[in-house]
């Protein structure tokens, strides 16, 4: 693990060339916060963490702008607060692909003994990942459950709605603990991985189904605030001028 980390940072300072851009979907609760965002621009990006939240929180990104824009705009219905942003990064270093993209999108959901979805997971992350299947299988082993993850893969493909097994919430806190996403384990590895990584960025031929998602540092190092644009979704998420959100935002209540 130390060798693949170190083998990252090589890769970072010498060899990476990161040239598209970007992006970081954030709800604006407070006129600080929003100052913050909108002074940013030429800075490295600040990252919003209330005190004691473990350090990947805020710190999501990824290239694919419009899978982002409904979470700027209020359209998924999970931004809370009066405002949405939309910062567009330029990326010198990153922390590597997405845990989630292992440990919640893929990993829990396809049987990886089977060959169909080694040629899956193939096609989602490039002939590197050959070195993990053996590794997989034997973590699969200890939680992979089809009556679960079946189903739940089924929702990827289907509008329809689809009940899955009580007991999902458990099965995927064992799941992350197995791969150990978070603990030096074998998703760790993974994301960190330069040859997955570079076929992950660069493929054109990338799964629908699939999140296109990256990690910046836990401190924002790396990045560079090119623009920022605010949405507000107290009125259909139109984008607002900085000034004219800010205005509102201090306005006192009467």
């Amino acid at each position: 693990m130390k060798l693949l980390l170190e083998n990252w940072r090589k890769y970072l300072a010498e060899e990476a060339k990161i040239t598209v851009p970007f992006y970081r979907a954030d709800a604006v609760f407070s006129a600080a916060r929003l100052e913050q965002l909108c002074s940013a621009v030429g800075k490295e990006y600040v990252i919003h963490r209330r005190e004691g939240e473990p350090e990947y929180i805020g710190t999501y990104m990824s290239p694919d702008r419009d899978a982002l824009m409904p979470y700027a705009s209020g359209e998924a219905g999970q931004t809370k607060g009066q405002f949405g942003a939309m910062t567009e990064l330029e990326i010198l270093e990153f922390d590597g692909i997405d845990e989630a993209i292992f440990d919640s999108n893929v990993l829990p959901w396809i049987d990886i003994s089977q060959q169909k979805n080694q040629k899956i997971l193939k096609q989602i992350f490039g002939p590197g990942i050959e070195k993990y299947i053996e590794p997989i299988i034997e973590a699969q082993n200890q939680f992979f459950d089809p009556e679960i993850a079946d189903p739940m893969f089924a929702r990827f493909f289907t509008d329809e709605e689809i009940t899955v097994k009580p007991g999902s919430n458990k099965y995927m806190e064992k799941a992350r603990k197995v791969l150990g996403s978070y603990t030096g384990g074998l998703v760790d590895a993974m994301r960190h991985d330069p040859e997955l990584i570079d076929y992950f960025l660069t493929n054109k031929n990338r799964l629908e189904w699939v999140e296109f998602n990256f990690r910046m540092h836990p401190d924002g190092s790396g990045t560079k605030v090119k623009q920022v644009a605010i949405y507000d979704l107290e009125n259909g998420g139109k984008e607002v001028s900085c000034e004219d959100a800010l205005e509102r935002l201090n306005e006192t209540p009467t």
